[in-house]
């Protein structure tokens, strides 16, 4: 039985081409900790990836638009703000993780990369910085 991502990959479309990212990629990016202030942004690219990965899918796009930060993400962001990080190509946010913890319980809640980013270890970094995170606080 294959992966989620695996299935997706087999599926076929409805000939439509895919959503594109308003950017392509440039360099690396650099992860640190996901400022209050980016939230929105996130907000927006988790809305652009999920709508990316739909019309991938051959389904149809959500339409999601954002002009505050969803309650949950800001909830879950404020409960620990250290235990969220983004990945910025120069100033431009590219990809977040936010997770919190319970009692020593850690917990992945939101993991998006911009598609022009993706396939390319940035997601698997986010979340090697969460692992090492927790490790530290004995989760």
């Amino acid at each position: 039985m294959g992966t989620v991502a695996e299935k997706t990959k087999r599926r076929k479309t409805s000939g439509e081409p895919r959503a594109k990212s308003p950017v392509k990629a440039a360099g690396t990016p650099r992860i640190t900790t996901l400022s209050e202030s980016d939230l929105l942004d996130a907000a927006k690219l988790m809305a652009r990836t999920v709508d990316y990965v739909r019309s991938g899918a051959g389904m149809t796009p959500l339409g999601m638009s954002f002009k505050t930060t969803p309650p949950l993400m800001q909830h879950i962001y404020e409960q620990d703000p250290d235990l969220s990080w983004g990945a910025y190509d120069d100033d431009r946010l590219v990809g977040f993780a936010v997770s919190h913890m319970r009692d020593r319980q850690w917990h992945s809640a939101y993991l998006f990369v911009d598609p022009d980013y993706q396939d390319k270890g940035l997601g698997a970094a986010l979340v090697k910085t969460g692992l090492a995170e927790a490790e530290k606080r004995e989760a």
